[in-house]
């Protein structure tokens, strides 16, 4: 039973990957443990061939980008809630077990992530996100095209 009810939880988060703000939504609220489960964990039916697939396809939608854009950004700040942080919100999946270990995938993620130029505010975050996939998973994310003048911005206001 367990495995029919992961199958079809699955399809529905691929499909809620089209839903503006659906991961925000499963972050903030309390009882989405199994959704953050089949999303973290390497070997859920998720990740299964056919739905990483479709998934990767979903990344390239150009009808719904934005909306997609903003869920993989949400979905980094679930990731970084669940392995980096101090108050790690996620205690039952170990690093080696989660989607961390799937270098393609991470990377695929963080590049739709990031198609558009982000709020210089949001810089030092995402920037302490891309050293942790570098030091702890050894994921060496690509800077968007606008990382540099974004950088160079924060660090002349700082400066300041």
């Amino acid at each position: 039973l367990s495995i029919i009810l992961e199958k079809r939880i699955a399809l529905e988060i691929i499909y809620n990957f089209k839903v503006d703000n659906w991961i925000n939504s499963i972050f903030e609220q309390d009882g989405h443990f199994v959704e953050h489960y089949i999303l973290l964990r390497k070997t859920s039916h998720l990740w299964s061939p056919k739905l990483r697939q479709q998934f990767l396809e979903l990344l390239d939608n150009n009808e719904a980008q934005k909306i997609i854009s903003n869920n993989m950004y949400q979905l980094l700040s679930l990731i970084d809630a669940a392995f980096f942080s101090r108050e790690s919100l996620n205690g039952i999946i170990s690093l080696e077990n989660s989607i961390l270990s799937d270098k393609e995938l991470i990377i695929a993620i963080w590049k739709c992530a990031f198609i558009e130029e982000i709020n210089p505010r949001m810089f030092k975050e995402i920037e302490e996100l891309k050293n942790e996939l570098k030091s702890k998973c050894d994921i060496d994310v690509p800077s968007p095209l606008w990382w540099e003048r974004i950088k160079r911005l924060v660090e002349s206001i700082e400066r300041k």
